[in-house]
């Protein structure tokens, strides 16, 4: 009985084997390479217009500051506005950035199911995508990047790279080729729609993104 159900597996995977050879045979190879360039300006000025539109498509919560005060400052509107009780920020280097009645509030807040926004910082904001850059090394922790439903990124315009690959480039560049636990790309609110298509927001991630973009470079970032 095994012996014959072995058999008929042989016999099915050398069909199959046999199909996939005959639709191929003949076809023309197709060589895939590499892009020319960006098609963005590779100036640190030329990406941030191209990583907000891209942000903007899909999450409309970025904004653009010339100062860090500036954009500190656009960063607190946005609490009362949202009504948040309970922030969490796990990152050591963001206390010096937020004024004292704000972090004192909120400052190594473990992130929990009850957290309502979780505020980091980015590895590498990528223009060519829209998209953050984030690791484990900014807290030692995965939670801070997907149990929070809305996250707030505060970076400077010179953490901007053009693509992914450049990113990667300079995270091994950074880190000496021994990467961090964890590196993941949030693109936009988390979306899902496994289940009967039906489209969730904040399955796997956050279901809001906000990006706070300083021109003037962040000190401890």
């Amino acid at each position: 009985m095994l012996q014959n159900n072995l058999t008929d597996q042989a016999t099915a995977r050398n069909r199959i084997l046999e199909r996939i050879k005959k639709a191929t045979t003949g076809r023309p190879r197709i060589d895939i390479t590499q892009p020319a360039g960006l098609f963005v300006d590779e100036s640190v000025a030329g990406l941030t217009e191209p990583f907000v539109k891209l942000l903007n498509q899909v999450a409309e919560n970025s904004v653009v500051g010339d100062t860090t005060e500036g954009v500190i400052v656009e960063f607190n509107r946005l609490i009362p506005e949202k009504a948040w009780k309970n922030i969490s920020c796990q990152e050591p280097n963001m206390a010096e950035l937020l004024p004292n009645k704000t972090y004192s509030l909120i400052f190594n807040r473990e992130v929990t199911w009850e957290t309502e926004a979780v505020i980091t910082g980015g590895e590498v904001l990528i223009a060519n995508t829209g998209s953050v850059m984030v690791s484990t090394t900014q807290s030692q922790s995965r939670r801070e990047f997907v149990v929070g439903p809305s996250q707030v990124v505060l970076e400077s315009e010179s953490q901007i790279s053009g693509t992914v690959d450049s990113a990667m480039d300079g995270m091994l560049n950074r880190f000496d080729g021994k990467l961090p636990m964890l590196i993941s790309c949030i693109s936009a609110p988390n979306r899902n729609a496994d289940i009967e298509k039906t489209l969730i927001l904040g399955a796997h991630g956050p279901r809001e993104l906000y990006v706070f973009i300083s021109k003037e470079k962040f000190n401890n970032l």
